[in-house]
């Protein structure tokens, strides 16, 4: 994925995020979604075409374009809609899927770092695949937490440091061990007794 992408899918990501913890409601980040969604894919597709089917690589990294654009194009038009969104809640599903497809390309192809930014994707695509199933607050407030803390892990950062140059030279390690500690947030937050989220919640913690 490029690196100008991955900055706005931080951004969405942040958007989204905070829909599921209440602070913005799903109508307000539906231009967010419109707009990065339409030049994800638009970009994308570009990209592809004059690739060809024999560049393999070229069309894995279509491919991640797409599940993020179409993912941010299924929020909005499902909450344009009213949708009662099992249709994202499915595409997300399979969108974990892709993932971890587009993880183990990434590994085999000697690109670690956006491999582990994938694994990450992995989680977040399951997550909000488990909210929109289960419709309980608990896994909602889960899939906002991962959502926020992977717009800055997977995002904004990884993005401005592809800008910067710098992104080949950062540590794998490093890499991994916070994609790890983004999930672990997310397991964190799932299993924290009620009381604690809603009381985080009313003092903006």
């Amino acid at each position: 994925m490029s690196s100008l992408a991955l900055v706005f899918v931080g951004a969405v990501l942040l958007a989204n995020g905070l829909v599921f913890l209440g602070p913005m409601s799903a109508r307000a980040a539906v231009p967010v979604n419109l707009l990065v969604g339409a030049l994800i894919v638009t970009t994308s597709l570009l990209g592809a075409v004059p690739a060809g089917l024999d560049d393999r690589m070229a069309l894995f990294g279509a491919l991640g374009f797409c599940v993020f654009g179409f993912t941010y194009l299924s929020v909005a038009t499902s909450t344009l809609l009213n949708a009662d969104g099992s249709g994202v809640g499915w595409y997300c599903g399979w969108a974990a899927v892709m993932s971890a497809v587009l993880a183990v390309v990434n590994f085999s192809e000697g690109d670690p770092r956006l491999a582990w930014l994938w694994v990450s994707w992995i989680a977040l695509f399951a997550a909000f695949f488990l909210a929109a199933f289960t419709g309980s607050d608990r896994f909602g407030r889960a899939a906002g937490a991962v959502s926020v803390i992977q717009s800055v892990t997977t995002g904004t950062i990884p993005g401005l440091l592809m800008i910067n140059g710098s992104w080949a030279d950062f540590s794998v390690v490093v890499i991994a061990v916070v994609q790890v500690l983004g999930i672990l947030g997310y397991l964190a937050v799932l299993v924290m007794p009620a009381r604690v989220r809603e009381g985080s919640v009313r003092t903006g913690s």
